[in-house]
């Protein structure tokens, strides 16, 4: 180990310190030479560090025949790459012998990877990439004195063991470096998470005091206009004030106050007293404005037009006038310009719904923070069937980070607490809410929509917990494609402008493009734009972690461009599936229709069904046994009934016949109330003493489990009193057990002993 103060002595300019560690390394290395000869690799380990970093600081290798010299320059190397990152704090340097040239990667069950500590990932970067999962629950730990021998064991069920390993150590998720050299698995570093310094929020106690304050009243005279939400006001030019007044119309509670002005009336204000706006957007919305835009102009484009993040009024009053500015350079009449102001909403999280008129199923997708945030951050996602008001799946995501309004009114990416990564971000009755509210929305526009909503507002506002807010059409040729990608194509991680233009001037055949955008280009159609250019040209697939209902999905899709969601292809399958194969009552299947299942069903074949019908007297028999409320014993013994009914309807026998029959042997022969058990019988004889059973016996007695070496005989006496029969054959015990679905068997071990045979507890009276 080369500790950080070596790092720290040559930021003070100590020249020979690097010589001196150089050496110093160089002569003990040397003596591994024999048992280690294969070369030294120098790793970086900065007292900063965290499992976020991962990768983040160079580490060099050097072949078996280094020298100092080599060793010094790589030191510098390494120093001199930690200092240029300006990272805080100081750099050590672990020296360790290659264990050779061939496989590395690293295993996982943090929680950003895994649902569970026994779901481990992992990945295989040399000499190939390749990935996978695996389950470590039902692995053996391996013996910690001895190698990891891998020569008589696959590779992925050792990497099980380790992950048992470390399981059981019981210190949390870990992440853990590897290398194989062809017969032995090395651990080279294993990094618990709870061991690592987390810096993270709680995003669901983001909210402040401030959050809760009602908006106010603009001031007499106001060039804005407050908005008439009324549904049989007439319609308007103005896209966005349309859909908000199909919003208030069907959103349970208050709508939010909102103000519009066109941008003649902001040009007239701006020429005669620019302080009558910004005085009247600080009475309305205390120094939070929120301002959106929209524009009639034909040549514009209504999507993604500018929104400001949380600003001052006189900010506010800088952006419509920078605005302005910008449409008129274009062409843009003021007149076909609207601006829709409104005090900044407090939410905890934002989602957007997916709903179609002629479908119950919504999906949502939900994440911490404004809804910007799904645009390129991962997320939650939910199913609902809404005439059940059910959800049907949920995939809750790791979600690392979140976009949410701070104190000074600006939009910043948040870092989620590593322990709450996995919390839902949404509840499951704002779910079932969301998507009520958001299937009627597109019942009443009689087309699919996406919509957006806020989600999780506080109380005291009176504007309801869940806010629709913008609702747009999906693409008409939405789909997810299936992509040929090979796991070899290197990634291209594009966060700014700079990184799309480089890609742009030297090219990104066979690479996957990542979109890890900064805030500020969350809504930067440019940064799209680009972005789309370079898929198109170069036949790039774009990794998008963001929602598939977000504006950046839609806008790339909509253009032809491949986009791979980050986590993998992501399909509407079948929901709530459920497999029966049994004959029911016959107008079963049209009662689950009614309540909105999709309904599969056959008919058995007439020559079929005294069978069928016969295994279903079975099954209710079954049930009737398990029935203990007298109610339930005798809504058993009615299926019971329709069962023998339908028997002599399939059979072609009147059913009147069937009760004359019954009655009339019933009158000669007796029914079966009694429980009468007939034991045996034989013709009397004068010199032997009559046997006589006992008063009562139990069903278990009443005949006679055999078990012989290739067959067995279960009377039905024997299952029925038991549930569950053991016997052995071909010396291998059998376990027999009685369920309403059926017979189950269940094969056990070999054993040598002879079974137990039941007996009658008959005696000898005189």
């Amino acid at each position: 180990m080369l500790s950080a103060d070596a790092y720290s002595n040559w930021q003070l300019g100590t020249d020979d310190i690097l010589s001196a560690a150089a050496a110093a390394i160089e002569e003990a290395s040397r003596a591994w030479h024999d048992h280690w000869p294969r070369g030294l690799i120098l790793r970086s380990s900065a007292d900063s560090e965290t499992l976020e970093d991962r990768g983040a600081n160079v580490s060099l290798r050097l072949a078996a025949d280094f020298s100092a010299s080599q060793i010094e320059e790589k030191l510098k190397s390494i120093f001199t790459s930690f200092r240029d990152r300006g990272d805080v704090g100081r750099l050590a340097i672990v020296v360790q012998p290659l264990v050779g040239e061939g496989w590395m990667g690293h295993l996982s069950n943090e929680r950003r990877v895994s649902k569970t500590v026994n779901q481990w990932h992992w990945e295989l970067f040399s000499p190939d990439v390749n990935e996978g999962r695996l389950n470590s629950q039902r692995d053996k730990p391996p013996d910690i004195s001895k190698p990891l021998d891998v020569s008589q064991k696959s590779l992925i069920r050792t990497f099980g063991a380790v992950g048992r390993w470390i399981t059981q150590l019981g210190l949390g998720p870990a992440h853990i470096e590897w290398a194989h050299d062809g017969s032995t698995l090395w651990l080279l570093q294993i990094d618990f998470e709870t061991d690592q310094p987390d810096g993270g929020v709680d995003p669901n106690a983001w909210l402040r005091a401030i959050d809760h304050q009602p908006t106010g009243k603009l001031l007499p005279e106001s060039p804005f206009v407050q908005l008439n939400l009324d549904p049989e006001a007439a319609a308007g030019p103005w896209r966005k004030i349309e859909n908000v007044k199909r919003f208030a119309q069907i959103h349970p509670e208050a709508y939010p106050q909102l103000v519009a002005i066109t941008g003649d009336s902001v040009r007239e204000a701006l020429n005669n007293d620019r302080s009558v706006l910004e005085e009247n957007l600080e009475a309305f919305a205390h120094g939070r404005v929120v301002c959106r835009t929209d524009c009639k102009a034909p040549n514009v484009s209504r999507e993604n037009l500018p929104r400001t993040s949380t600003v001052s009024s006189k900010d506010a009053v800088i952006h419509l006038e920078k605005f302005l500015e910008k449409m008129q350079n274009e062409g843009v009449e003021h007149s076909d310009v609207c601006f829709l102001i409104h005090k900044f909403i407090p939410a905890k999280a934002g989602a957007w719904a997916k709903a179609d008129p002629q479908s119950q199923i919504v999906r949502i997708d939900s994440l911490w923070g404004v809804p910007d945030g799904l645009q390129y951050l991962p997320h939650d996602t939910f199913e609902v069937d809404v005439n059940r008001k059910q959800v049907l799946s949920e995939r809750l995501r790791y979600k690392p980070r979140f976009i949410q309004e701070c104190a000074d009114g600006s939009w910043q990416e948040l870092k989620v607490r590593r322990a709450q990564g996995r919390a839902r971000s949404l509840s499951t009755p704002d779910a079932i809410a969301i998507s009520a509210i958001s299937h009627e929305i597109a019942k009443q526009a009689g087309k699919p929509l996406l919509i957006m909503w806020f989600c999780g507002i506080p109380s005291g506002l009176g504007i309801g917990t869940n806010l629709p807010w913008f609702s747009m059409p999906p693409n008409p040729s939405s789909s997810f494609r299936e992509n040929a990608i090979s796991p070899r194509w290197p990634r291209k991680v594009l966060r700014n402008l700079e990184d799309v233009e480089a890609a742009l001037c030297l090219g990104a055949s066979k690479n996957v493009l990542v979109l890890e955008p900064s805030v500020s280009l969350f809504r930067d159609e440019s940064f799209l734009l680009q972005v789309i250019q370079l898929a198109k040209r170069d036949g790039c697939p774009v990794e998008l972690a963001g929602s598939t209902l977000a504006h950046a999905h839609y806008q790339l899709e909509k253009a032809g461009a491949s986009v791979v969601p980050a986590d993998g292809a992501v399909r509407q399958r079948a929901r709530g599936r459920r497999s029966f194969s049994k004959l029911v009552r016959d107008e079963i299947p049209a009662q689950i229709a009614q309540g909105g299942e999709v309904v599969v069903q056959s008919h058995l074949p007439r020559s079929e069904m005294r069978q069928a019908l016969t295994a279903k007297l079975m099954e209710e028999a079954q049930e009737l046994l398990e029935a203990t409320d007298p109610d339930d014993v005798k809504i058993e013994l009615a299926d019971l009934l329709e069962v023998v009914h339908a028997l002599a309807h399939v059979t072609g026998v009147d059913w009147t016949e069937v009760e004359i029959a019954a009655r009339d042997k019933r009158e000669r022969r007796g029914g079966f109330a009694d429980g009468a058990v007939l034991i045996e019988t034989e013709l009397p004889a004068s010199d032997r003493n009559s046997q006589r059973a006992p008063p009562v016996v139990t069903l278990r007695d009443l005949g006679k489990i055999i078990s012989e070496p290739d067959r067995g005989t279960v009377p039905y006496n024997a299952l029925f009193a038991n549930k569950r029969v053991e016997i052995v054959i071909g010396g291998r015990q059998i376990e027999i057990r009685l369920t309403k679905d059926g017979i189950i068997l269940e094969a056990g071990d070999l054993i040598s002993a002879p079974p137990t045979q039941l007996t009658l507890p008959f005696e000898n009276f005189d």
